[in-house]
């Protein structure tokens, strides 16, 4: 039961989720019930420990087991539940106020609690760059062809 109320007390923790996060989660409690299965077989039980062999397997027959692993995490993890509700509803963080005005207005940008419109890309005028093939010549890279920009400008004029 433990390792469930770790697992969700993250969870319930995360502001950022990824695949990552969830896959971990998701791993650790897979891992942690692979290593009771097998501990709890013959072999290994009755190498490091005799007394636990079949107890795992006996608790899956008990019907009191199922009810205390979807309860007992659920209830555990409710005052934190309940605080973590108060604090962002009445006494939020300057990060959960941005998080709530990104999430109603999408193109939101957090400078001095001010909303902005965020401006389309203006066109930048050509950037003029050495040709290293020909020293008296002058050619322009395409401002929108960021791999052509880079290309010109931290060329040394060597390349093969």
């Amino acid at each position: 039961m433990i390792i469930h109320i770790i697992i969700y007390k993250l969870f319930l923790e995360t502001n950022y989720w990824s695949w990552i996060s969830v896959a971990t989660g998701i791993l650790s409690i897979f891992l942690y019930y692979l290593t009771l299965l097998i501990g709890n077989t013959e072999t290994f039980a009755n190498t490091f420990q005799p007394e636990l062999m079949d107890e795992f397997f006996n608790m899956l027959i008990n019907s009191k087991f199922y009810i205390m692993f979807f309860c007992i995490p659920f209830i555990a993890l409710l005052p934190d539940s309940v605080i973590l509700l108060i604090q962002k509803v009445f006494f939020p963080t300057p990060t959960d106020k941005v998080m709530h005005e990104q999430a109603d207005h999408p193109k939101y940008v957090y400078e001095q609690n001010r909303v902005f419109e965020l401006k389309p890309e203006v066109s930048m005028p050509p950037i003029p760059v050495k040709d290293p093939k020909d020293s008296t010549n002058v050619t322009r890279a395409d401002p929108n062809n960021l791999a052509e920009v880079r290309q010109s400008v931290f060329s040394d004029g060597n390349d093969a």
